[in-house]
């Protein structure tokens, strides 16, 4: 892969980005491991939990995958989070294009807080209240079908947010 005069890569310059402008934190060796996957993230506590996988590209396209879309979104509605794809168009003697794809429902969501910002803090779980999330997710994973599942984890996360 080749190095920019700075020593970097150029995925290291996309990660680099996003993370700067989210403030998010990198995670464990850019997502190879399955309990930090994803090359960034958000910082417990924010109230719009991400997961970001940043792609960069010196071509005038970039090909999403439908396939790669859902696995990452199914894997990070199990972590209580929002998947959002980062792609940077980078371009030699001009300023890179940075674009993020997230879901239809996570957009509406981010619109909303923003036209209406006042929102309601929702109270902590009760113990009661994390142990049916727990069955509920542990009933989710028995699901064969991966569409029913994504479905059965975007209900739990809706539920899970408030929503």
């Amino acid at each position: 892969m080749p190095l920019n005069p700075d020593g970097s890569t150029n995925w290291q310059i996309a990660e680099a980005r996003i993370v700067n402008a989210l403030g998010l934190r990198f995670t464990a060796e850019s997502g190879r491991f399955f309990w930090d996957f994803g090359d960034a993230t958000t910082a417990n506590g924010e109230s719009f939990q991400l997961i970001t996988d940043s792609k960069a590209t010196q071509h005038k396209s970039y090909a999403v995958n439908r396939d790669f879309m859902r696995e990452m979104a199914d894997k990070t509605i199990q972590t209580g989070k929002r998947f959002a794809l980062h792609i940077q168009f980078q371009q030699e003697n001009r300023k890179d294009q940075d674009w993020v794809v997230i879901g239809l429902d996570d957009f509406a969501e981010l619109v909303t807080s923003v036209n209406d910002p006042v929102v309601a803090e929702l109270p902590e779980l009760t113990y009661e209240q994390e142990e049916a999330f727990t069955v509920l997710e542990e009933l989710a994973e028995r699901i064969k079908d991966a569409e029913t599942k994504s479905d059965v984890y975007q209900a739990i996360a809706k539920l899970r947010n408030g929503r």
